[in-house]
């Protein structure tokens, strides 16, 4: 299996970005096998991600740009596991971002300054405008939580890109319950039934399971893309490497 790594940082920023990022560890990844019958022509997608993670949000674009190189020759089935890299983190909304990295990395602010600018580039050629100096420190889980949601009704990519864009591009509190109320109510999902599986903790377990799911597999960090359970792609690659390993293992 070939092993594909995001290496375009400088190394001090990987240093301080373990809120987001840990380092890729495919040592295990030979244990991936088909999980059932696949249909011809679609490629299943499992994409291991974390809601906060920059790399994990241009990861997806990129892929989506390969997927559009292609011109759409095969269809994609996607299902977004979920992988807290941090899922101890308390929410604070008065705490900056900026100070919070800055201390407990023990770099300085203009470091931090440094990381943003090195990713808001990187950003902006995917498409994406990324605002990483007003984001939010919150903890991911229950944004997780309204994606497995989603998945149930068939809504959970939209939703997914909405969750990244909220956090990046609008600064939006993602552990907020009435921004995920609003969220769910967009896609047409059922706030009252959303709150009770929050409440009953089938959601937290699914969250729970995919993190486990992916020890198993030694996934390590994100994004960590699994193709029919066969493949797998570590890092935001560009999509032109996206596009590459997509002919050769499925034209």
């Amino acid at each position: 299996m070939k092993k594909y790594t995001l290496n375009k940082l400088p190394r001090w920023a990987f240093a301080i970005l373990s809120i987001y990022l840990t380092t890729p560890n495919m040592s295990n990844s030979q244990i991936l096998s088909p999980s059932g019958p696949l249909q011809k022509d679609t490629v299943y997608i499992e994409i291991w991600t974390d809601v906060v993670c920059p790399f994990c949000y241009l990861g997806k674009k990129n892929l989506e740009a390969a997927f559009r190189q292609l011109h759409n020759q095969h269809a994609a089935q996607i299902t977004w596991r979920s992988f807290q890299l941090n899922p101890h983190l308390e929410t604070d909304t008065s705490y900056s971002i900026t100070a919070y990295l800055a201390k407990t990395k023990g770099i300085e602010v203009e470091e931090v300054n440094a990381m943003y600018r090195q990713i808001t580039s990187m950003a902006e050629k995917a498409g994406i405008q990324f605002n990483l100096e007003n984001a939010i420190l919150a903890n991911s889980g229950k944004a997780h939580s309204l994606g497995k949601f989603a998945a149930m009704y068939g809504k959970q990519s939209q939703v997914m890109e909405d969750l990244f864009q909220a956090y990046f591009t609008f600064n939006q509190n993602i552990d907020d319950q009435a921004f995920l109320d609003d969220l769910a109510a967009k896609h047409g999902l059922n706030t009252s039934a959303f709150h009770a599986a929050l409440a009953d903790g089938s959601l937290a377990r699914q969250v729970e399971d995919d993190q486990t799911e992916a020890s198993r597999l030694g996934i390590s960090g994100v994004p960590f893309f699994v193709f029919n359970r066969q493949y797998a792609i570590s890092g935001a690659q560009e999509p032109d490497v996206f596009r590459r390993f997509l002919q050769e293992k499925f034209d």
